[in-house]
């Protein structure tokens, strides 16, 4: 685990700057306004390092929300597929309490795939490894949309 601090403004005005990511996108994903996204990804506005300089601009949670979605875009897209795959399953069966046997069902995957899947994804078949993937993502995503919606106060 590396001990470097993300900055989170330097990073969110570099994925928008490189064309990874529209303030749009950021937008619809955030729920934050565009026009407070363009003045926080404005060069004009770096009179301070980090997100905490902008802490007048952004909620608690509308800071909370950027931060993770930065340090997904940026930091975790180094992780290796499989070491994902791993914690999807892993956030399935420990997080949401689905068995191997759940997932295998809701999957149309072999359950001893999935049980080799949680140990290690290198050991199942790459045509498997990557249907596991792309199906547990999404069940991943079902499971979280019907997660109630954390309360505001």
């Amino acid at each position: 685990m590396s001990t470097d601090s993300l900055d989170t403004m330097r990073e969110l005005r570099r994925v928008v700057a490189e064309g990874r990511i529209t303030i749009g996108s950021l937008s619809a994903a955030t729920g934050i306004s565009s026009t407070l996204l363009l003045r926080l990804t404005s060069e004009s506005v770096d009179d301070g390092s980090g997100i905490t300089a902008h802490a007048g601009l952004l909620t608690s949670e509308e800071t909370v929300r950027v931060t993770g979605l930065v340090a997904r875009l940026t930091a975790g897209s180094g992780v290796d597929d499989d070491i994902r795959l791993r914690s999807i399953l892993e956030t399935l069966t420990c997080t949401l309490e689905l068995t191997p046997t759940n997932i295998a069902a809701l999957t149309g995957i072999d359950v001893a795939a999935v049980d080799a899947a949680l140990h290690d994804p290198r050991d199942v078949a790459m045509d498997t490894r990557y249907a596991l993937a792309v199906r547990a993502s999404y069940l991943l995503h079902a499971m979280g949309d019907a997660a109630p919606s954390p309360q505001v106060r």
